[in-house]
């Protein structure tokens, strides 16, 4: 059961059907009423009905595997042009530190994007083992503002462990952390040199994010008001802290997609008419959530001891 820091609107708990089947009832609600109200007895499409039905094909769905990257916590702290505190020293001593990408396919069906966006993973530890903890993730709220410039945009980490975002090249004070992993990852020299992913585009101008704290066992993320268009795979990412004992490392992930009602409610007509089932699931802007994923993460965390 995964903590509910997050609600997700279950369709198959409101209507007792999947949500193919809701939707398709839903349309044929539509329709009913389109033509009844309509002269003649002529059967005539209802605008809503038929975007409903193409709603049906909608798809948002996980990778097969998260991306993983160990990070060189040692290089970095070696890296700091300062003293380091007792507790610095420390740092990485009893842990290891893992960049963590989770890709997703966004595939909204019919005449509209998504509009929200709902993401939560949790991580889980072996029997009698400590569960890893999120150090950092991204996108976050504070990143607002450059999100919103719809700009290619490279992230980074600091040596603190931090994301950093900019739309052009990546400066840190002190040189950033280093990560092994395939050609989708790289380091450049920029200054001191930095560890960057992207770059990204992202069509978020009026979103609006949300997101849990740092230093959890879980993470999820709220995003609104972006325009999540066909073949979008938005960066969500975390620098997970696990300790260095740990043998067993898994994740559940779930995903929910939706569009918001102000947005297509003139494609609906007669909805206060309809049963509330289907009114409720189309006010929630049709929800799309595919079954949550599991993976195991323990072959890539202990081939990097």
């Amino acid at each position: 059961m995964m903590t509910e820091d997050l609600q997700f609107y279950d369709p198959l708990t409101a209507a007792g059907v999947p949500r193919s089947e809701l939707l398709l009832a839903a349309a044929e609600v539509a329709d009913n009423l389109r033509n009844f109200a309509g002269a003649g007895g002529s059967s005539i499409p209802d605008e809503g009905a038929t975007a409903l039905r193409e709603l049906a094909r909608d798809e948002i769905v996980f990778s097969a595997q998260p991306e993983i990257y160990p990070i060189d916590v040692e290089e970095a702290l070696k890296s700091v042009k300062m003293p380091l505190s007792v507790s610095a020293a420390d740092y990485g001593a009893r842990f290891k530190y893992f960049l963590v990408k989770f890709p997703f396919d966004v595939q909204p069906a019919g005449p509209w994007n998504f509009n929200q966006l709902k993401v939560r993973i949790e991580f889980r530890a072996g029997e009698q083992e400590r569960r890893p903890k999120v150090q950092a993730l991204f996108p976050e709220a504070r990143f607002q503002d450059i999100l919103k410039t719809d700009a290619s945009l490279e992230i980074g980490l600091s040596p603190t462990l931090e994301f950093g975002v900019k739309t052009g090249a990546l400066s840190f004070e002190a040189a950033p952390v280093s990560a092994s992993g395939d050609a989708s990852v790289t380091a450049h020299a920029k200054g001191h040199g930095a560890f960057a992913l992207g770059p990204f585009t992202l069509n978020w101008k009026k979103a609006l994010v949300k997101t849990c704290h740092p230093g959890l066992e879980w993470v999820w993320w709220e995003v609104g008001g972006a325009d999540l268009r066909r073949g979008d795979s938005p960066p969500f990412m975390v620098v997970l802290q696990i300790p260095e004992a740990a043998t067993h490392v898994s994740a559940v992930g779930q995903l929910q997609a939706s569009r918001y009602y102000n947005l297509i409610r003139n494609a609906f007509t007669n909805i206060t008419n309809w049963p509330q089932v289907y009114r409720e699931f189309v006010e929630a802007g049709a929800p799309y959530s595919p079954a949550p994923m599991t993976w195991d993460l323990s072959e890539d965390i202990v081939r990097a001891s």
